[in-house]
């Protein structure tokens, strides 16, 4: 979020709505865990979809690997995508 934030922000107004918003957005998942959603697949662009349903998965049945690996992937897409912004704007 931070990277994100710092990427897209130009100055302090910007980052604080940028920061709300993305608040707003990677809150949506938790829904989904909750409640019965029907277009669930379009959460996985989000990454915290894939934590969410880790830990949701953790508690029915332990095992892990069907929701770690995926989510993985997706971190690491963003933060080298956030990464990259970074270093193009600060560097």
């Amino acid at each position: 979020v931070a990277l994100s934030v710092i990427s897209f922000g130009r100055n302090k107004i910007e980052a604080v709505t940028i920061f709300k918003g993305l608040n707003l957005i990677l809150s949506i998942p938790m829904l989904a865990v909750l409640f019965d959603f029907r277009f669930e697949g379009l959460l996985g662009i989000i990454p915290v979809y894939w934590t969410f349903q880790l830990i949701n998965e953790i508690e029915i049945s332990g095992s892990i690997i069907k929701w770690f690996l995926p989510g993985l992937f997706i971190h690491l897409v963003y933060m080298t995508f956030f990464y990259w912004r970074f270093r193009k704007k600060v560097f």
